[in-house]
């Protein structure tokens, strides 16, 4: 439906929507005074995941039903994470002085795939926000077309683009697919199997090389946060945010995990609810 130009595929969009919202969040939930979750780690990368009653996937039009006991929820996140590990594991020169010198790279990207645009363009800004964050996992065109709304041939051209300026991210993506192992290896050595041919077509195992080492180290870095702050009112884990009860002080040990993919400790932020 969401390919269809037609107001009444609209339509049909948006009460499911609100369908969505009212019998997953707002039903469940009503009369309770608090909310609870449960969280899993056997995912194959090794990611926290949030079960009977996902709270990892709250849409915006929901978050703010939820009340901080202390009035203020605060929040700590490693921004664009696996960006940045992807930067540090391909050794792109590019991403590399991008993130030491505090460059955008959605803007950077932008200015490639369309040269001499405004960086305040938020359509072309949300491109290239698309294209960076797709092209982690090496997305094909037609993937690239289903999320950006261009056409496969423009998505196909402004993929050459994207792998021309960030070659050492090409060169790392060939790397790992022509590895032999059956295994992942995180930047911090932890290893995850990969899926088999009998269950899996070698197009999606390739792209499982890429994925597990890029997601799987965001797992380890995210985890050894947790145990760094886990004497604070720690309320929820959402893959690369935290979210904690109250105003905290954190220690800037935290943006040390792994210093070599230049997450700044200014990420974090604060929340107030009225």
């Amino acid at each position: 439906l969401s390919e269809l130009d037609d107001p009444i595929a609209k339509l049909v969009l948006e009460y499911r929507h609100a369908n969505k919202l009212l019998t997953t969040y707002i039903d469940p939930w009503r009369g309770e005074d608090r909310a609870f979750t449960h969280f899993r780690i056997d995912l194959s990368t090794g990611r926290l995941a949030s079960f009977n009653r996902n709270l990892q996937n709250i849409p915006p039009d929901m978050r703010k039903v939820f009340s901080p006991d202390s009035g203020m929820f605060s929040y700590m996140d490693y921004s664009q994470i696996e960006m940045r590990i992807l930067a540090h594991m391909s050794n792109d020169p590019v991403m590399l002085d991008a993130y030491k010198l505090g460059v955008d790279i959605h803007a950077l990207t932008q200015l490639e795939l369309w040269p001499g645009s405004d960086i305040k363009d938020e359509t072309k800004r949300l491109v290239a926000k698309t294209f960076n964050f797709a092209m982690a996992y090496k997305a094909d065109s037609h993937t690239l077309a289903k999320h950006t709304k261009l056409s496969e041939r423009t998505c196909y051209e402004f993929r050459q683009r994207w792998l021309s300026l960030y070659n050492g991210v090409w060169q790392f993506m060939e790397d790992r697919m022509a590895d032999s192992s059956d295994y992942a290896t995180s930047d911090f050595g932890r290893r995850m199997a990969l899926p088999t041919l009998d269950r899996s077509p070698q197009n999606h195992i390739n792209k499982c090389k890429i994925n597990y080492v890029i997601q799987g180290t965001a797992a380890d870095i995210i985890k050894r946060a947790m145990l760094k702050v886990r004497d604070y009112d720690l309320r929820l884990q959402v893959h690369d945010e935290l979210v904690f009860d109250g105003e905290v002080e954190l220690d800037e040990s935290l943006a040390r995990i792994h210093p070599e993919i230049h997450t700044p400790y200014n990420t974090y932020k604060e929340l107030k609810w009225k």
